[in-house]
């Protein structure tokens, strides 16, 4: 009986370890829109640049969230004839992820009280506004720039820039298509539903397209369970009656 509880107990332990992070997400929240919509703000085919990836997902990260992201190359410039093969120069790339963060707090608790007049410790970060919208940008000793900026006080877009100039991202935001997030209209507020919706596409290969549903416990509703189950497992292991002989036996 002792081994059996004990391993009860460690499976116990193990439950709630692997859903304790869902349980500080057990808040409410915005439900938010499909990657699809997402896909719409973000820049299409450019003159010069080439989409390489085209992916979007929904699912739980600090609450229920989608994302979209798109990635782009700077396409290599014609040669005249004649002309020698350049030598091999860095390539200009750019990363644009937009996540819907349902206004949960989490996510866009980086722009709580945000200032451009407040020094942020930092050389490298810098907050500025871009066409309005709070952006906070980070650069790299690699030349490699971050921007984070928050859209309608509910979309956070990150703006990736590798072997490109800074001036270039506010390049980048014009190509945004701003008028499709200020548009979304706020939902309702629910609280963290008992099955969450796991979708991940992909549009330039779109076989690679799956979805799932994932179960959701907090680890208070998790912990009544297993105490329930714990004390009937008492109960049940605890009363085991003793067999008593009977007279004249078998003959």
């Amino acid at each position: 009986m002792r081994e059996f509880f004990w391993l009860f107990c460690l499976a116990k332990s193990f439950a709630i370890s692997t859903i304790s992070a869902q349980d500080e997400n057990a808040e409410e929240g915005m439900k938010p829109v499909a990657p699809q919509v997402l896909w719409e703000a973000l820049p299409g085919n450019l003159n010069e640049w080439v989409i390489l990836k085209s992916t979007g997902e929904m699912g739980l990260g600090s609450w229920l969230e989608s994302k979209a992201v798109r990635e782009y190359k700077r396409k290599d410039l014609p040669l005249l004839e004649g002309q020698p093969k350049p030598l091999p120069a860095p390539q200009m790339w750019t990363r644009i992820l937009v996540t819907d963060t349902g206004k949960h707090p989490e996510p866009l608790g980086q722009f709580r009280d945000f200032s451009t007049e407040t020094p942020s410790g930092d050389d490298r970060i810098e907050k500025l506004r871009i066409q309005s919208w709070p952006t906070i940008t980070k650069t790299y000793e690699d030349g490699l720039i971050v921007a984070n900026m928050m859209v309608a006080e509910r979309f956070v877009v990150e703006f990736v820039l590798k072997e490109q100039p800074k001036r270039n991202l506010r390049s980048w935001a014009r190509q945004m298509d701003f008028s499709v997030l200020t548009g979304i209209r706020d939902s309702d507020v629910i609280s963290l539903p008992p099955e969450v919706l796991m979708v991940k596409l992909d549009q330039l290969k779109p076989k690679r397209n799956k979805g799932y549903l994932m179960g959701t416990t907090s680890e208070a509703e998790l912990e009544a369970e297993l105490a329930a189950e714990e004390e009937e497992l008492r109960e049940v292991m605890g009363y085991v009656p003793e067999l008593e002989d009977e007279e004249g036996g078998l003959e």
